[in-house]
């Protein structure tokens, strides 16, 4: 009975380590165009941040123009209508956005390993 049960165990540890085997051949063979497939998408989600956070800028540019012409001739005209002001932080932080994206899509299309480290290692903590 005990041989039996070590027979047992032993093909089953057999099965277990060529499962794995498979597995670590599996995950290597695939790790690269994993790789790609990430620093693509990273590179397309940034870039679209970018482009939306910089169309937002526009957006609000737009609207100020529109409707109050940017004047604010003094403290009073603030109080009227807070239109300039939400328009001036919608830009600034826009702005702030858009750049932050568009630095790292920049990043990605000319230094991608170094990105991957960088990005590697903020996953890591």
């Amino acid at each position: 009975m005990n041989e039996e049960l070590q027979k047992a165990l032993a093909e089953f540890v057999k099965a277990t380590l060529a499962g794995f085997q498979a597995g670590k051949d599996f995950v290597l063979a695939e790790a690269p165009e994993v790789i790609q497939q990430l620093i693509r998408w990273k590179f397309w989600e940034a870039s679209v941040w970018a482009v939306f956070c910089g169309a937002a800028c526009l957006l609000f540019v737009a609207v100020g123009l529109r409707k109050e012409g940017w004047r604010i001739n003094s403290a009073d005209d603030l109080d009227e209508s807070p239109l300039p002001l939400v328009a001036l932080a919608g830009i600034g932080f826009g702005g702030f956005i858009a750049m932050t994206k568009a630095m790292v899509a920049l990043q990605i299309y000319v230094a991608p390993k170094v990105w991957l480290i960088e990005w590697a290692m903020k996953a890591i903590k």
